[in-house]
C-alpha cells in the first residue's frame, strides 16, 4: 500500500493532534508494517510538543500506548521513528 509517484516517496502528514489525529498516530504506531507503508512525515499542532506526547502515551479512553513516546528538538517519536513536528495556524506545506 505504500504511495509511490514519480520516484517520490509519499507519506501522511498529519494536521492537528485532537482526538482524532491522536488516534490516528497511535493505530499507524501500532503496526509497523502499516507505519512502513504509510510513513508519517509530519505533525502540526497548536499545542507544545510534550503535552502532545503526554496526551498520546496516556489516552484516558484508549489506555496507554505501548512503547516509547519522546520529544526532541522539532522532533518527536521513539523507538525507530522520529517525526518532524511544526506549529502552524496555517496547516502544514511542502518544504522549498
Amino acid at each position: 500500500m505504500f504511495c509511490e509517484m514519480g520516484g517520490l516517496n509519499m507519506g501522511i502528514g498529519i494536521n492537528g493532534m485532537g482526538r482524532i489525529g491522536r488516534l490516528v498516530l497511535r493505530r499507524l504506531a501500532s503496526d509497523s508494517k502499516l507505519m512502513e507503508s504509510m510513513p508519517v512525515k509530519a505533525i502540526n499542532m497548536s499545542y507544545p510538543a510534550e503535552t502532545i506526547a503526554h496526551l498520546l502515551k496516556y489516552d484516558t479512553t484508549h489506555g496507554k500506548l505501548n512503547g516509547t513516546v519522546e520529544v526532541g528538538d522539532g522532533e518527536s517519536g521513539g523507538g525507530e521513528g522520529w517525526i518532524q513536528w511544526r506549529h502552524s495556524r496555517c496547516g502544514l506545506s511542502p518544504r522549498a
